[in-house]
């Protein structure tokens, strides 16, 4: 039983890793804080995979904040616009990484 268990265990993470390297994770900051509201234009430190149609969560940095699941609406070479319903501070991390400690999916 012991022995199913350890090869079922081994084969999810085998499984994981292997969709991971396939994936194009969003693993960004914004410097400056965003307050709460609509159309808000965020600068990120990069766009790397940010395109419109897509949920990244915005994390509140350091429990300072509320992070949350935001839609991308439109975006840009330079910026990307969200509605947000919580403030949120400087250097908080944008990603839809679910192996960073920021992003709790299901929650």
């Amino acid at each position: 039983m012991k022995k199913i268990l350890a090869l079922s265990l081994f084969a999810m993470l085998i499984a994981v890793g292997i969709g991971s390297a396939f994936t194009n994770w969003v693993n960004t900051t914004n410097d400056y804080s965003v307050t709460a509201g609509t159309d808000r234009v965020i600068t990120p430190e990069n766009m790397t995979n940010i395109h419109s149609g897509m949920y990244v969560y915005y994390d509140g940095f350091n429990g300072l904040a509320t992070g949350e699941y935001v839609l991308v609406k439109s975006a840009t070479g330079t910026t990307f616009t969200i509605d947000l319903a919580h403030d949120h501070a400087a250097y908080a991390q944008i990603s839809n990484d679910p192996r960073r400690s920021c992003v709790m999916w299901g929650t």
